[in-house]
């Protein structure tokens, strides 16, 4: 049975042997990496996955920035297994999502079967949707929120980049409480402002930057990768 651990310094040796099998075969893998990779381990950042738990490391993953498994060990399963546990890390970490680069190019199509969305070329990324425990047996209303890019502010017509619609509970001081954070990815190449749009009770109480005081009072949050809604505080919206 597979094992991931945290690498050793005789997994680092190993690993340093085959990527450097590797260049000087092909001129492909992560060798030209090896600083990044030994440092890593200093930083107790690399780990392994092994076939079993007496056997060298057959892949490595550092942080959310390298994931290669050995040529001859791929397709048999390592590498998904790896990514399965850099996502639930990240997840454990309070991430709202993990955003790699797909290096090289030709790893696009396994990190599309990981559930990652392409953008940019060769970046990717992977939501993680936290469910909430909420009271039961409170008021419902429906809650529409949909993300715009900035230029809506000039071209209103513009139809959403995403939108979600849910059901949320409203507890006693107004409140209206989601069964899941709304999120909305922001990659590192989009300089531009989020727009963001919020309709309850019937009608669309905030249309307006993300970033703006008015809508963090409501519960918008500027989180990791992007923005956040658990939580819409609209009684002074005067419902």
């Amino acid at each position: 049975m597979p094992i991931i651990r945290p690498a050793s310094h005789d997994d680092l040796t190993a690993i340093l042997e085959w990527l450097r099998a590797e260049d000087e075969q092909t001129g492909e893998g992560f060798y030209c990496n090896r600083g990044l990779i030994e440092r890593s381990l200093c930083e107790d950042d690399l780990t392994v996955i092994c076939s079993d738990s007496a056997d060298s490391p057959v892949g490595f993953l550092l942080g959310t920035d390298i994931l290669e498994v050995q040529k001859d060990f791929r397709g048999k399963g390592y590498g998904g297994l790896l990514a399965e546990f850099m996502i639930g890390r990240e997840r454990e970490r309070g991430e709202y999502a993990v955003e790699i680069e797909c290096s090289p190019v030709t790893s696009i199509p396994f990190w599309q079967r990981m559930g990652f969305t392409i953008y940019a070329g060769n970046r990717a990324y992977l939501k993680l949707p936290r469910v909430i425990s909420r009271p039961k047996n409170l008021p419902e209303v429906e809650v529409t929120i949909s993300f715009f890019p900035e230029s809506v502010m000039w071209e209103p017509t513009q139809s959403p980049t995403w939108t979600e619609k849910i059901v949320g509970q409203v507890d006693e001081g107004g409140r209206i409480l989601l069964p899941h954070e709304v999120f909305h990815f922001v990659h590192m190449f989009d300089p531009k402002d989020v727009v963001i749009a919020i309709s309850t009770y019937g009608r669309e109480i905030y249309r307006d930057k993300a970033k703006y005081d008015e809508a963090q009072m409501l519960g918008v949050r500027r989180v990791n990768h992007g923005f956040a809604v658990s939580e819409i505080c609209c009684e002074q919206k005067g419902r």
